[in-house]
């Protein structure tokens, strides 16, 4: 699945050893896509933030990371909250 970002494509998100069929393909490519959107979000901001950090000051950053996305607001604050809960919703009952 493409992870995209204002028509940039920022990676490539693979899924592989699934433990057992819970919902049908259609269902699961939903799910993927969903988390690819949230996952190339958050790449972006991550890239952004890195770019304005000096080089080497990467700790600072992962801890700045939840004030970033207490800053957040409407669709991207969703988002990052997506973000966070997707690994639960992908790994299913």
């Amino acid at each position: 699945m493409p992870l995209l970002r204002a028509e940039r494509a920022l990676g490539v998100l693979e899924v592989l050893d699934r433990r057992e069929r819970s919902r049908t393909p259609l269902e699961e490519l939903v799910l993927l896509e969903l988390f690819a959107r949230q996952a190339a979000i958050a790449l972006d901001l991550l890239t952004d933030s890195l770019a304005r950090t000096s080089q080497g000051d990467e700790e600072a950053l992962l801890e700045g990371l939840p004030r970033l996305f207490g800053r957040l607001r409407g669709e991207r604050r969703k988002a990052a909250r997506q973000l966070l809960e997707a690994p639960r919703v992908l790994a299913g009952p």
